[in-house]
Order: structure tokens, then C-alpha cells, then sequence
């Protein structure tokens, strides 16, 4: 069930994030965070983290970060890839998977909504290869968040489709 929300949310979510890059109608507002309150700054701030701990190839620090039941869905050409907690920390860990030879990596465009204990929203991740920055990837990631007990949040699903290099 959290699957088929997650997916949609994430096709609508990408669908309003293609809209917007294809009418040109960015505004500083619509590529900046929006939240339900300064407090909520936390989830976007999370999602930088858990970017810069995939490049670091630190498990320690993901495994904080993503939450228990944290699973994730890629789109790739003909077909969709869904890994487990356990399994991207492995990636993570090891030298290969969709993280394996990556260098630095962006997090931006983020436009993430607080709805109490959850919130959701896009970000455009743009990762470099491993001694070239020529080239890029540009993948936008809907990330839906929980907030547990004590108020901390963690990453509970991520959905990542391609794009366009110009977007």
C-alpha cells in the first residue's frame, strides 16, 4: 500500500516538476523549499545528508538516516527496480549499484510539504562520475519522510526517475 502512494505521489509529483521546466515558468519561490514551518527545514536538510553520506560511502550515517522499513524504486528503461533498507545500504557500502563510481553529487529544487508527521516532495539530484565532471546525471527523487518519536525525522521511501540533462 505505502508502495502505491509513494508512486503516486511521485508521478504527480514529477509530472508538476516537468510542467514547470518545460513552461519556463520558475519563479525564485517554486525552485525554493517550501514548508509548513521554519521548524520543518529538517527534511530537506536530511535528504542533503543522506546525499553527501552516499558519496562518503558512510553506512553509519545512512543507516541513521533512512528509516526501518525505507525502501526504494528507480525507473529504468522498460522496467521498475524496488531495493530494501538492507539492500541499499549494501550499495552504499559496496562499489556497486546505482551509486557505485559517483564523486560529488547536488541536491536542489527541492519543494518539500509537511503534513504533520510526514512530508513529501521532489528534489533534482545531479551526481558526477568519479574524475569527471563532464559528466552529470540528473535525477529528480520524490522523498517521502516520517517524523518518529522525539521529533526526528528519517527518510522512509525514495522514488528516482532520469531527466533530462537540461532540466
Amino acid at each position: 500500500m505505502l508502495r502505491t502512494v509513494v508512486f503516486s505521489l511521485s508521478v504527480c509529483c514529477l509530472a508538476v516538476h516537468a510542467a514547470t521546466a518545460q513552461s519556463g515558468a520558475r519563479t525564485a519561490r517554486a525552485s525554493a523549499p517550501t514548508f509548513g514551518t521554519a521548524a520543518d527545514t529538517q527534511p530537506e536538510a536530511l535528504y542533503r545528508e543522506l546525499t553527501a553520506a552516499v558519496v562518503r560511502r558512510d553506512t553509519a550515517a545512512a543507516s541513521r538516516i533512512l528509516a526501518a522499513d525505507y525502501f526504494t524504486t528507480t525507473n529504468s528503461p522498460g522496467s521498475t527496480v524496488s531495493i530494501t533498507r538492507a539492500e541499499r545500504l549494501r550499495q552504499i557500502a559496496g562499489d556497486r549499484g546505482p551509486t557505485a563510481g559517483v564523486d560529488s553529487a547536488t541536491v536542489d529544487q527541492c519543494t518539500i510539504h509537511t503534513y504533520g508527521a510526514f512530508a513529501v516532495g521532489p528534489c533534482r539530484l545531479i551526481t558526477y562520475a568519479r574524475g569527471s565532471h563532464d559528466r552529470a546525471a540528473h535525477v529528480m527523487a520524490v522523498v517521502l519522510f516520517t517524523r518518529g518519536r522525539g521529533g526526528r525525522w528519517q527518510i522512509r521511501a525514495v522514488h528516482m526517475g532520469t531527466l533530462a540533462e537540461s532540466q
